[in-house]
């Protein structure tokens, strides 16, 4: 489980006006990750401050911390050194795939 989710909205709350903006919106923990600027600073009618500043937070609140990620190489060192090779797999958003689309390096007309 990411640490996001285990925000409540109880927690998120506690900022006054934009706390109450939170609560209305039913934001918790684990959409917290998924908002934009412009949704905060949009919907949300955050000052653009406080808005980077949630995000800065929120991003470095989610990235994994020093002894997960040892543990990570530990573990994948280990792994590769006992198994065969593995394909690798698409990356994930809320425990779905994402499925890649193909790119090109012309550009459309408009």
């Amino acid at each position: 489980m990411s640490r996001g989710k285990k925000w409540s909205s109880v927690k998120m709350n506690e900022g006054g006006a934009d706390g109450e903006n939170f609560r209305d919106q039913r934001i918790d923990g684990s959409g917290l990750p998924l908002l934009t600027e412009e949704h905060l600073t949009g919907m949300l009618q955050m000052k653009l401050g406080p808005a980077l500043k949630l995000r800065a937070v929120v991003a470095r609140r989610l990235e994994p911390c020093a002894q997960c990620v040892a543990a990570a190489a530990l573990t994948a060192t280990t792994a590769t050194a006992t198994t065969a090779p593995t394909t690798t797999t698409a990356p994930k958003v809320n425990g779905s795939s994402l499925k890649t689309e193909p790119r090109s390096n012309t550009t459309s007309p408009s």
